[in-house]
């Protein structure tokens, strides 16, 4: 009975809105790529030396790794209590944009491929609709630059449906869902870098963007917290290299202004901000080695109740807890532990560490009550892996957990547990009518690279690297399972795939007797297309020959 009333419990709690802490938007920079080489970068082992810790501490454990390396992507949690994550920076992909999503089950642990989003893209914005559907927006693409793009997901079908386009290009921007279902985008960069102070309002009803009364201020990596009474506090921003903002802003829905929430007691970028359950706002952080906290109240539009972290913390996350405490962790410099604010005292205190350091990652609390730690970046480059912390109950919460009324248990529907998917889980078509460039034969080197919407004719256990370049897909042909098109059935190879960074998997592709079109399977931003298994029918394996071609995925759209 305790873990189904902690179960009601933590599904009920009210996630704040803000850019780069775990809810459902992200922080990421704009001029620069990475700037890994800076000071803030490498770890201080003479920061917060004096650390507080908690007497309730939590250990971390590992769950199924992501089937992409990401860093500077979204995450949302479903109605269903799932975890979809879209994009991202991966080394797999041109400009590091990724356009794969994923769905994490807390029930397997593991990552399930979802249909890859129309445009790749990181440091975009993600966040739920009130029908339970998500809507994703900007970012960069494989340009590296912002654009004006958004699609919405639907879980029901796990299909991704394009909206108008913005009225601008955004990056590095929050998104935040309104109360009456529209979604808002404020301010970021656009497609020249630039910080801009455009505001847009998604509206479902007409699947269209309009433009809002600006911001007062031109921000990036900034914050934006949905507050209880409706409006929007928006706090900080400014590049990675400075300088930062100090001041903060709020946007009324009711009069369509804004209009100021007066100045923090510190310039900040790259920080974190949580609703808290009083309607009280928890500022964290920020570039500069900030190691201090504040707190704004909505009700006399001050600043207040200083108080300072244990360690500095700049593209951390940040999580707001059933009892109302907040816990944070990781953070520029690959920071591995984890701490908690105590609203009842105004302190800090560490809370215990992660398996890995990680910053520009991202959270989710779980209805279970664990917090999933999800990919980011490490000292050591881009992460897949996933771990979930769990907080150890102590007695006041315990308390708190057995005051829920059991009836409403009842009433909460488990979640269904899914089939774990082959990684990488391609689409598969056979219907799809492309046409390519003239077939040509593989020279027999290993090293053989073809521009992309060229087939190659290759022989068992040769290889093609398309496009040609550090970015592109290896093709292998590996195996040949059967060939049953003599009697009317199918011929089937095996093929594996990799990139530069890595191996993506293994994938079984057929053509049946008679079969004019190819067949193709989608891996994420591109596909392959098997055009011909030869002879027809194949009597010796050794002899077999397959025609592969790699092209772009949204040619298939």
């Amino acid at each position: 009975m305790k873990i189904l009333a902690l179960t009601l419990l933590f599904a009920l709690v009210l996630i704040s809105v803000s850019c780069g802490s775990g809810g459902d938007s992200n922080e990421a920079s704009t001029g620069s790529e990475t700037d890994v080489s800076s000071d803030e970068n490498r770890f201080d082992p003479s920061a917060g030396t004096e650390k507080e810790v908690a007497a309730t501490t939590g250990t971390s454990a590992p769950v199924g790794d992501m089937g992409e390396q990401r860093a500077w992507f979204p995450a949302v949690v479903l109605d269903d209590g799932r975890v979809l994550v879209a994009g991202g920076k991966s080394p797999k992909w041109a400009a590091g944009a990724a356009d794969t999503a994923e769905v994490y089950n807390p029930n397997s642990n593991v990552w399930e491929w979802t249909e890859a989003m129309t445009d790749a893209r990181f440091q975009n914005a993600m966040t739920k609709l009130p029908d339970g559907r998500v809507i994703v927006a900007g970012g960069r693409s494989i340009e590296n630059r912002a654009i004006d793009t958004a699609e919405i997901w639907d879980p029901e079908t796990g299909l991704w449906t394009p909206t108008l386009p913005m009225n601008q290009a955004h990056e590095t921007m929050p998104m935040v869902s309104l109360g009456d279902g529209r979604v808002m985008v404020i301010g970021g960069a656009d497609d020249t870098y630039a910080p801009v102070t455009t505001v847009e309002v998604y509206d479902p009803a007409t699947n269209g963007w309009v433009e809002i009364d600006p911001m007062s201020e031109k921000r990036i990596w900034h914050t934006a917290t949905l507050l209880s009474d409706g409006r929007i506090l928006v706090t900080g921003g400014g590049k990675p290299d400075g300088p930062w903002i100090k001041t903060a802003e709020i946007f009324d829905p009711e009069s369509g202004l804004w209009s100021s929430a007066g100045e923090m007691s510190v310039s900040r970028a790259q920080h974190s901000a949580t609703l808290l359950k009083d309607g009280r706002v928890l500022v964290v952080g920020g570039r500069g080695k900030r190691m201090t906290a504040e707190i704004y109240d909505p009700s006399n539009n001050t600043w207040g109740s200083k108080s300072d972290l244990n360690i500095p913390r700049a593209e951390h996350i940040e999580e707001l807890l059933p009892d109302g405490r907040v816990i944070v962790a990781g953070g520029t410099g690959s920071r591995d532990n984890l701490e908690i604010y105590d609203p009842s005292t105004n302190s800090w205190a560490i809370v215990g560490d992660m398996l890995m350091g990680r910053y520009r990652f991202n959270s989710a609390l779980l209805n279970d009550g664990r917090i999933l730690l999800i990919g980011g970046q490490a000292l050591e480059g881009i992460l897949a892996a996933t771990e979930a912390f769990s907080l150890d109950i102590g007695e006041e919460i315990e308390a708190t957990i057995l005051n829920v009324d059991p009836s409403a248990a009842a009433e909460a529907t488990p979640i269904p547990t899914a089939t774990p998917m082959p990684t990488p889980t391609p689409d598969v078509l056979t219907t799809a009518d492309l046409e390519f460039k003239p077939t040509i034969d593989h020279d027999g080197s290993s090293n053989f690279h073809v521009a992309t919407e060229i087939p190659v004719r290759m022989g068992l256990t040769q290889k093609m690297n398309s496009p040609t370049g550090i970015n592109g897909i290896i093709v292998q042909f590996t195996e040949l399972i059967e060939d049953n098109r003599a009697t009317g059935g199918v011929a089937t190879v095996r093929l594996e795939l990799f990139t530069p960074a890595g191996p993506l998997g293994g994938a079984e592709m057929s053509l049946e007797s008679g079969q004019k079109k190819p067949s193709y399977k989608k891996f994420g931003k591109y596909s392959v297309g098997l055009l011909s298994i030869e002879p027809d029918p194949v009597t010796t394996a050794e002899d077999a020959k397959v025609t592969v071609v790699v092209f772009l995925s949204s040619l298939l759209r």
